[in-house]
Parts: structure tokens; sequence; C-alpha cells
């Protein structure tokens, strides 16, 4: 009974240790996909912004981090979460217009990077739905899942959004109590909103209710809150202001000569700007100035010195290769720059120091990066007297320059393409990405390894016992050494073994190493039950 007692947990033993290198394996293989040295298929593109919540009556929760897209504030400057500098231009929309596929196309064929959004707010502080006919009622806050199509219809296309907080036409002014509360649900509800520049309050609002910055801090700690209030330059023009950054959002008068004043100003001044837009004659239409269409940075890699263009079209930019935090800005973080067609119509051409372009010529947004060594970037892009007016970018904003990137020229290290707002994601190799991979293949190979290596020498040993003959064993037994081996060596072990129980049997736990109506000390039947 012992006899085949000893090959069943021999080879039992054998096939575990089989089973379990094969699980082992398999649950390598398993986890490869999630490794972080891998990439893993469907990443989500770069730019593509995090949606606003469609029922903000179950409010979400807090996110971990700012979402992507966030605008902050760095001293003066708007800034992303690269440090960039940001100068934003775009329309304010009215209250309830939904913007449609042909205004956005418009918006973006314009160079427009950021939209602001009106979000009116009742005596009671709640958000009614603006649209027409769509009631007055203000449970649950309709507004703001109106508001939030709005929001996602644009970062969808790569704009900005600034939400404004106004007074409901007609009615009468929220209360500071009611005012706080509300600007509070708002910005819980829109906490988790990739691509917002924050709110804005009236200069009325903002005074009526001091405590919404609180409020605001509060309910979401990533985005600011914008008041307004007149512009220390201009009395009669207005800001939006965290202080000590800002940017125009109204000007006295109307017509070319305002709009025309308004850019001025803002350009001389470093800022961007939102220009209040009525309904156009479609429904959900907005109309704009022609004359809104006008080249400006974008998104700057460095600390900007001074923009501008002058009546000829000539656009110059100056910048130093140090972001405003006081860090050198990193290599392969893109400067931004909008040339749309109204502003060349016949095309441009570019003059640029201390910096390469990396856009595709005659694109409407125009790509820079600043050379290496370089401490400061001048550009100036002129109008061609005659050609092709630029091809409008795919989408709003700097995210869109891996989109009109060049073809990189024989020889020349390929760009790298940005990450989400435009940070530059390196496309090098690094060791670990092929050193791991084969370290995890030689892991699995010597686990594997193991049990197939003994399996061959145990089926090996088993054939060459199957085939030797009673004569060959009656030799074995003349040399016997006096161990009770009969292998003439003296150890104690039967011969063709190292020892191992596993060594004589094989196959599924059967005895094939010799006779089984043989007794125990015969070479075809010994094991290490027999040793003494």
């Amino acid at each position: 009974m012992a006899a085949h007692s000893w090959p069943s947990r021999a080879a039992g033993r054998g096939v575990r240790r089989l089973a379990v290198g094969t699980v082992l394996a398999g649950v390598l293989f398993a986890l490869a996909p999630a490794s972080p040295v891998l990439p893993a298929a469907g990443a989500r593109a770069a730019g593509t912004p995090t949606r606003p919540p469609t029922t903000p009556a179950q409010p979400p929760t807090m996110p971990a981090q700012a979402p992507p897209g966030t605008v902050t504030r760095t001293s003066e400057y708007l800034t992303d979460a690269q440090g960039r500098v940001l100068v934003i231009h775009g329309p304010t929309l009215p209250a309830g217009a939904a913007p449609g596929d042909a205004d956005l196309a418009a918006w973006v064929d314009a160079g427009f990077s950021t939209v602001g959004v009106t979000v009116p707010v009742t005596a009671a502080g709640g958000f009614p739905d603006p649209r027409p006919g769509a009631g007055s009622s203000i449970a649950g806050d309709p507004g703001l899942a109106q508001a939030a199509a709005v929001v996602r219809a644009l970062t969808d296309r790569g704009f900005r959004v600034v939400l404004r907080v106004v007074p409901l036409p007609g009615g009468a002014a929220a209360p500071a109590a009611a005012l706080t509360a509300a600007v509070g649900r708002l910005a819980t509800a829109f906490r988790g909103t990739g691509g917002l520049v924050g709110y804005q309050l009236t200069a009325a609002e903002a005074a009526r209710a001091p405590g919404a910055a609180a409020a605001v801090v509060a309910a979401d700690p990533f985005h600011l809150l914008w008041r307004e209030r007149p512009a220390p330059f201009d009395p009669t023009a207005t800001v939006a202001v965290n202080d000590p950054a800002g940017y125009l959002t109204g000007w006295a008068g109307t017509g070319d000569g305002a709009v025309a004043a308004l850019t001025a100003a803002a350009d001389g001044n470093q800022i961007g700007w939102l220009y209040p837009v009525g309904a156009g004659g479609a429904p959900g239409t907005a109309a704009f100035p022609a004359a809104l269409a006008r080249p400006y940075p974008i998104a700057v890699a460095g600390d900007l010195s001074d923009f501008g263009v002058d009546g000829a079209g000539t656009f110059t930019l100056r910048y130093a290769t140090t972001l405003p935090v006081g860090k050198p800005a990193p290599g392969g973080l893109l400067t931004a720059v909008s040339l749309p067609a109204t502003a060349y119509p016949t095309g441009y051409q570019v003059q640029v120091t201390g910096a390469k372009v990396l856009s595709r010529a005659g694109s409407g947004l125009l790509c820079l990066a600043a050379e290496p060594g370089a401490t400061a970037v001048s550009l100036t892009v002129t109008r061609t007297p005659s050609g092709q007016a630029p091809a409008p970018p795919p989408a709003a904003g700097a995210a869109a320059c891996p989109a009109v990137a060049a073809a990189p020229t024989t020889g020349a290290p390929a760009v790298a393409p940005p990450g989400r707002d435009g940070k530059a994601e390196s496309t090098s190799y690094d060791p670990l990405l092929w050193a791991l991979p084969l370290l995890g293949a030689a892991g699995m190979a010597a686990l594997l390894g193991v049990p197939f290596l003994r399996l061959r020498r145990l089926r090996a040993g088993s054939r060459t016992r199957a085939a030797a003959s009673p004569a060959d064993a009656d030799a074995e037994a003349d040399g016997d050494d006096g161990d009770g081996d009969g292998d003439g060596d003296g150890d104690g072990y039967a011969a063709g073994g190292d020892g191992h129980v596993d060594d004589v049997y094989a196959d599924g736990g059967h005895a094939v190493a010799g006779d089984s109506s043989r007794p125990p000390s015969t070479p075809g039947g010994r094991h290490r039950a027999t040793r003494r």
C-alpha cells in the first residue's frame, strides 16, 4: 500500500506546481493592461473637458483635484494648470441663448477662446429656465440644468466658460442671504466642470452680497469669483476682477468705435475681454461685430511683455520664457496665437526669434515652442499682399495645437503632442517601458520553466526505466555495493534519480518506471519509502 501512496503524492505535488505556475502567469497577463508603465488603450483624448452636471438637484461630489482646463490666477495674470498666461477673447451670451453649430463654428473661425454664459437669478434666490416659454418655476433650479447644457456644448468645442449671474430681467434683486446661497448652489453644481474660468457677478450683485466669495470658496475650491467694477483706466468701462487680475466686460457706446476702443484698451493693458452680444436673426444665434475677430495670444508660455496690432494688421508679441511663477517654462510648452482669416484675408508671414513655429503654414492657429536656451521670444506677423486666408483650427483654444501641427522635417525630432491644456507630453521612451515588460517575461518564463523541465525529466527517466530489461536489472543487482539500492554506488538511492520521489513517477501519479509486479527492492520499483 505504501508503495502506491507515495507515487500519488509526488505526482500531485508536480501537478500542483504546474497549476500554480499557470495561474500566476494568467494573473500577470491579466494585470498587464493596467500596468502604469504600459499605455492604456482608449485613453482620453487631450483637451477633453469634464462634463458639467445635467441634474444640479443632485450636486456632484467634491473632486480630488481641479478639473482639466481650470483657470487660476497668478499675480495679475489669468493662468492655466501649466502656468501659461491666458488672454481671453469672446462673446457674453444673453440669458437663454443656446448657440448652434453655426455659432460655434463662427466663433472658432474668429479665434475666440472663451464665452460668457448668463445665468439669471430671481428675488427668491432661485434659477429659473430663461428660455422663452419655459415657465417661471424655480423648483430644482432648472436654470442650472439649462446652463449646464450650454456649457457642455461650448467646452466640447474647446471653449472656456464664464458663468455670469444677473438679476432676472423685470424682477426684483435678490437680498444678500438669498443671493449668497444661490451663488453657493451654482458653485456646487459646476465645481467639477472642466474649462471653467469661474463665476462672475455684476457690480450691484457683488456689492449686495459680500459673502458670495466665501460661499464660492466653500462650495468650489478650484474656480474663482470675478466681480465687475469700473475699469481703473476708464471709469466708463467695466472690468471683472479677482484682484489683481481681470478682463474687460463692457465699454461705453456702441458700434465700431466702441469695439475699437474696447479692444485697444484691452491690448494696451495686456488683458482680455468678453463682449456682450445680442440675439441674432435666427433663434438661438448670437451676432457679434466682425472687428472682434483680431489677432491675439491665446496662451503664452512665459511672462508676457506686450502684444498688440496696428492699423495695417501687423501683430507683435514679446514675452520672456520664464513663467509668472518665476520658473522657466518647460521645454515643449506651447504658445498659441490666434490669426483669424478676417484679420489676414490674403494670408500672413511670420518673423520670430527665440522660438520655432510648430504649426503648419497658413493655419489660423499659430503655435510656437521656445528654442533651447532662449530667454525671450519676439514674434511679428504681417499681412501678405496676395494669397490664401488662414484655415481655421478644428476647435477653440490652445488645445487645438496638435491638430494644426506641421509634419516634422527629415532628421528633425518629432514634436511632443501637448496633453490637456496644451502641456507637452514627452514621446521619448523611458527605459522602464521596455525593461519592466522584459523582466516580467523573464520572471514568468522562470516560473513556468521549473515545472515543465521537471516533467520533462520525469518522463524521460520513466521511459528509460520502462525500457530496461530484466537482464539489465540482474546485471545491476550483481554490482550491488551493499547499500540496498543495487546501483553499486553506495549512496542508498535508486539509480537514475536524484533522491526525490518526483523523479521516479509521472503521468498522473501512476508508476511507469517498472513492472508493478516486482518487489520494491528491484530497480524498477524502488523509491524513498525503501530507504533505511
